[in-house]
């Protein structure tokens, strides 16, 4: 077996921890304003009339925080400013223009953080972060042969708070710290730069009588007469040389973010959304300027009462302050931070992800990934009927009544227009071929230059060939069964298809060409007439019923009958007929294949892929609707439009297509760069971008959803949500979210799981204050029921379908297994089979192949019991080093062995391996997210959704071993990290996300670490484009 590897890739990036700033680049520009991103800085330009983009810096590393710094002591003028760029491993770079660093750091020890404070010195080129391990990190900029190293000096080993540097002649760093009996306390050093030791500040060293003290702020105007830094909770804490004072303030939240305005005002936001201004002039006094409704965690003052408010789990604001009063100008909306994580829908092409919101409202958002389609430009046009291609930048567009015309993408104009209804139109040499529903035009310079109707082909004579005897001859070799008389074919035409009698004989409904041989087919009737370029038919196919679509590629003709019957005719005019599948067909299409001809069959709510030998169904997909289908000028996929619009290819495979517009009917790949589409009122010309692999769809609620699970019939998502302290369980229709159930529980039930039983069933699991609940809910005659209630002392906390009859259930410290009977008038009776007693409150589980549950412990440990007869037994107990906040189960590695994956509390990612023989663990791989986790999801097979408390969504799938090989040398040229192969079980997740940005970078510095890394820019672009159908691939409807 191959050796497996990991790869995470973001879907949606996470909220950023650094807060943007301002800065000057030069001095004769105005300030520039920059935002940062996850692995990237947004710059902009500062004007009257508001901000304008200016351009990206991407990074290889993620963002921790962003700083500025004072420019004088690079040599720079004092009137510009640099920036310092903080990593997650503790690496940072300093720089004025992005394209000439000024320097760089990287310390030895790569570790990822992202729990650290930083500061950096108002005056001098000094940094100090801290990782709360009882030591500060001081960075001398100042001196050259400093620059190398980063010292350590000691400060409180107490939990660390904040910290901040002084605006004081002497350099002076004050640190908050959280206190054993509960009260918190400043420490003041001042450095001796000669021997880079901190001595104590008595003076400024004290408690704090503020348990919610948190906050830092150095005051800018320092003197023997004023304060020198304030501290900020509950209260505001006034600090000056000798002594200490504290004002009121009018704080809902603790004060999270602030940012200087001048040397006396500073301007504060707290957690509830509260902004304040603070005056230090003779008295210390604290304004109220107006309330937002995000939760603030960084804060920039812009110009002329504009404001930046970022935040880390809701959206950022420009806002402004003018009459006495806050305006939001602005939203940048951000990807709120997930609760729940739903399956993926077959019916919808997307999964489901639940989030809350400050203002006590929530949102469900569906995640679809695949190619996106992105229009360039639409002209309106009504009742379109076909699309087809004249050359690669030109097609003709048909419509029902009789207006055909070729348009010129390049130029946006029309080059031909006749009174023609187009079936199809093929290229040749100097022109193309028009075939319309009762002519054949030949096309020249855009002009016509020969014509023929179709009643002079009906006339012609030609070898006629009949379809049935042939078939009748052929399929019996290989299945007697099949083959039919043509009077059976007629007979069965009738009695099952009534329709065919409205059918138009008298013109052509379908057509192919063969270019090799310039020859045309096309269906009347029920017969295939083959014409050559001097319009005239050589050859007849006639069959026992009406032709619907044909197709033609390499030697093979492909028919497909109204009632489903396909014929395939070779070169040597070998007939096959067979009914592969009781369908009412639309299209059919041949497509190319390294092995074997495929045949694809697009019929009114799917598509069929079967083989041309025998003509088998290899793949078959039911979509619900469908509208057409559209080949793709390669031969080698179709594009389906319907419910689930996708791109499928000879193999098997799909990629699904995101499309704006769910109501394009008709389609064509005019090149490998251009798409046209069409609906009803108009076409658009449009491309594939395959750098957005993402949509995102959000449907606003007034309660907060926490919960999902689905049911397929009828389609449903179901969703737990909490509003106003009363949960209830609502479902919401599939694809149109609409409201169908909505039940509010008791006020002492909190709903803490919510299962799907199956197709119909869902199971509730409600916890009170002794005792708890489950119920059972179907949908009876299109109403859903409580059809079982049973009563679980101490309370539900988690949930998991074992099989059809049997539940787990995780009590308070007691693991339930328990069966459910049906009665034949549908009531639902519980009966208890065992009580198993747990370390702890287990909040997740799972089951597995009908005899295996996992718990997912608090007390950090994974619990596994197997069924033994009739009752569950312990088999093992693996340890783990934090509280699991999460886990689910994987795939199937090898036979008797799968994946399992969890998230910890420290914002780990873990992924084992576990034997179902012996129910034995081995963890494989782990990695630290920027965050902690907040759901972890098995989607669909080979697929797990990771949610990160920071808005994040990424994907974890498993990469075979070329691609894995791939993934580590691009990685390391992007990361600058090494491999451990020493132990060949460990198979690291590698973090993907960011490989793309050796697009950006530097020709010679890519040729450099490539080089280094022993690997080809081609093997990375391979990594990256792999990645890409993985992602697209989520969503790909099977």
């Amino acid at each position: 077996m191959p050796k497996i590897g990991y790869a995470l890739q973001s879907i949606v990036e996470e909220i950023p921890l650094a807060g943007a700033v301002k800065f000057r680049m030069n001095s004769n520009q105005s300030p520039v304003f920059v935002i940062p991103k996850r692995y990237s800085l947004e710059f902009y330009e500062i004007k009257s009339t508001g901000i304008s983009p200016l351009y990206i810096i991407p990074f290889h590393k993620t963002i921790y925080s962003l700083k500025v710094m004072p420019a004088n002591y690079w040599g720079k003028p004092s009137t510009i400013d640099v920036l310092i760029l903080f990593f997650n491993d503790s690496s940072f770079i300093i720089f004025n223009d992005p394209n000439k660093p000024i320097f760089k750091y990287n310390p030895k020890d790569i570790q990822n953080n992202f729990d650290y404070c930083i500061d950096i010195h108002p005056r001098n080129a000094f940094i100090a972060f801290s990782h709360n391990t009882g030591l500060i990190n001081f960075w001398d900029g100042s001196q050259p042969n400093r620059q190398e190293k980063v010292y350590k000096l000691p400060v409180s080993t107490d939990p660390l708070i904040d910290m901040k540097f002084l605006y004081t002649d002497e350099v002076m760093i004050s640190t908050l710290h959280d206190m054993p009996d509960n009260h918190k306390r400043v420490n003041t050093k001042i450095l001796d730069l000669s021997l880079l030791f901190p001595n104590e500040n008595p003076d400024l060293t004290f408690d704090i009588e503020d348990d919610d003290a948190n906050l830092i702020i150095p005051l800018q105007k320092v003197s023997d007469d004023n304060p020198i830094f304030l501290v900020c909770g509950k209260l505001i804490t006034v600090c000056s040389n000798n002594s200490t004072f504290q004002v009121e303030c009018p704080f809902k939240g603790n004060p999270s973010c602030f940012d200087y305005i001048s040397q006396n005002l500073i301007v504060i936001c707290d957690e509830s959304g509260q902004i304040f201004l603070i005056n230090i002039d003779t008295d210390v006094s604290v304004t109220f300027l107006g309330e937002v409704k995000t939760i603030p965690t960084s804060i920039v003052y812009i110009d002329n009462g504009i404001f930046y408010i970022g935040s880390r789990v809701e959206d950022a604001l420009f806002v402004k302050y003018h009459d006495d009063k806050l305006t939001v100008l602005t939203v940048s909306s951000q990807f709120r931070p997930s609760t729940f994580c739903s399956e993926f829908s077959d019916l919808c092409g997307s999964f489901f992800i639940s989030h809350g919101t400050k203002n006590g409202g929530g949102a469900i958002t569906s995640v679809k990934t695949g190619l996106f389609y992105k229009e360039m430009f639409d002209a309106k046009m009504t009742d379109i009927s076909t699309i087809s291609k004249v050359d690669n930048n030109k097609f003709m567009m048909s419509t029902n009544n009789k207006i055909s015309f070729v348009f010129d993408t390049d130029n946006q104009k029309i080059l031909l227009k006749n009174n023609e209804k187009t079936i199809d139109c093929f290229q040749t040499e100097n022109g193309f071929i028009q075939v319309c529903s009762d002519k054949i035009n030949i096309i020249d310079g855009y002009k016509i230059t020969k014509t023929v109707n179709l009643s002079e082909i009906l006339s012609m004579d030609s070898e006629q060939i009949n379809v049935s005897k042939q078939a009748k001859k052929s399929s019996s070799k290989s299945d007697k069964n099949k083959s039919k008389s043509k009077e059976n074919l007629e007979n069965e035409s009738k009695s099952d298809n009534k329709f065919l009698e409205i059918v138009n004989y008298e013109e052509i409904s379908s057509c192919a060409y063969d270019n090799k041989n310039k020859i045309i087919f096309i269906a009347v009737g029920d017969k295939i007439k083959v014409i050559d370029l001097s319009l005239k038919v050589t050859k007849s196919f006639e069959f026992p019923e009406q032709i619907k679509s044909i197709s033609y590629y390499k030697k093979l003709l492909a028919a497909i009958t109204w009632s489903g019957f396909v014929s395939t005719i070779d070169d040597s005019n070998l007939c096959t007929l067979q009914k592969p599948h009781d369908f009412t067909p639309d299209k059919i299409f041949v497509l190319r294949s390294e092995a074997n001809h495929r045949i694809i069959i697009v019929y009114m709510d799917g598509f069929a892929m079967i083989t041309k030998k025998d003509l088998t169904i290899v793949k078959k997909t039911v979509f619900g609707h469908i509208c057409c289908g559209s080949f793709m000028n390669d031969e080698k996929s179709v594009i389906i439009l319907g419910s689930s619009p996708s791109l499928y290819f000879t193999d098997g495979n799909s990629m699904p297509l995101i499309l704006s517009n769910e109501d394009y009917f008709c389609g064509l790949r005019l090149s490998k760069e251009i798409i046209i589409m069409a609906d009803q009122e108009k076409f658009v010309v449009g491309n594939l971008n395959e750098s957005e692999l993402c949509q995102i769809n959000t449907t606003e609620f007034d309660v907060v959803p926490f919960l999902l699970t689905m049911l397929q019939k009828p389609p449903s998502l179901f969703i737990g949500y909490f509003q106003e302290g009363i949960f209830g369980l609502m479902s919401l229709n599939l694809p149109s979210m609409k409201v169908e159930y909505d039940i509010k529980f008791e006020n002492d039930m909190e709903l803490s799981s919510l299962i799907s039983l199956s197709n119909e069933r869902i199971c509730i699991g409600l916890t009170g204050k002794n005792e708890g609940k489950i119920q059972i809910i179907e949908n009876v005659f299109d109403n859903y029921t409580i059809v079982g209630n049973h009563s679980i002392e101490g309370g539900v906390f988690a949930l998991s379908k074992f099989n059809e009859n049997h539940l787990i259930v995780c009590g308070r410290c007691r693991l339930f297994f328990i069966e459910i009977q049906t009665s034949t008038a549908g009531a639902v009776t519980f009966n208890v089979l065992q009580a198993i007693q747990c370390p702890s409150i287990c909040r997740s589980c799972f089951s597995m192949n009908e005899d295996i549950v996992i718990l997912f412990d608090s007390f950090r440990s994974i619990i596994s019991f197997k069924l033994n007869g009739n009752f569950l037994e312990r088999v093992n107990e693996f340890p783990v080093n934090k509280n699991v906040v999460c886990g689910c189960i994987g795939d199937e590695i090898k036979p008797g062995v799968y994946d399992l994956y969890s998230a910890d509390d420290n914002g780990y990612l873990h992924v084992y391996k576990m034997n179902v023989d012996d129910c034995s663990m081995k963890e494989i791989s782990n990695c630290k997210l920027s965050a902690s986790v907040s759901c972890l999801s098995k989607v669909r097979e080979n697929f797990v959704i990771c949610t990160t408390r920071n808005g994040g969504v990424m994907m974890l799938t498993k990469v075979d071993e070329k691609l894995q090989n791939s993934l580590e040398k691009a990685r390391d040229v992007v990361f600058d990290l090494f491999r451990n192969d020493n132990d060949n079980d460990k198979y690291p997740i590698v973090d993907a996300t960011n490989l793309q940005c050796l697009n950006c970078a530097p020709s010679k510095a890519v040729s450099s670490a490539l080089e280094a890394r022993n690997t080809t820019i081609s093997e990375v672009n391979f990594a990256v484009q792999q990645l890409k159908s993985y992602v697209a691939k989520i969503c790909s409807t099977k």
